[in-house]
């Protein structure tokens, strides 16, 4: 958050604070400890979560680039316009068990 204050303060603000805490409980919760090389979730739900899934994990509050809704439905859009717009990567993982 801090970060992302600095870098792009016209965009961050303090009202994402908890979906921060929240993604990094998440994040905590789902990853690999170094100690029993399993998830805290894993233990909980005597489950294994798939390890592929851990790329889906981003840093929190990053810029994230997203493409044009025309060009993910195959269709072409004008040469000059963007095809992409950016934003920041914001997510709240509301977890339920």
């Amino acid at each position: 958050m801090m970060h992302a204050a600095i870098q792009w303060p016209d965009v961050s603000d303090a009202c994402y604070w908890p979906m921060a805490v929240d993604y990094a409980v998440y994040q905590y919760n789902h990853g690999p400890k170094l100690v029993t090389t399993t998830a805290p979730i894993d233990l909980l739900l005597k489950t294994m979560v798939p390890q592929h899934q851990l790329h889906n994990l981003h840093v929190w509050g990053s810029p994230a680039y997203v493409l044009d809704p025309k060009l993910q439905d195959g269709q072409k859009i004008p040469k000059w316009s963007p095809c992409l717009r950016q934003g920041v990567f914001l997510i709240c993982c509301l977890s339920t068990l």
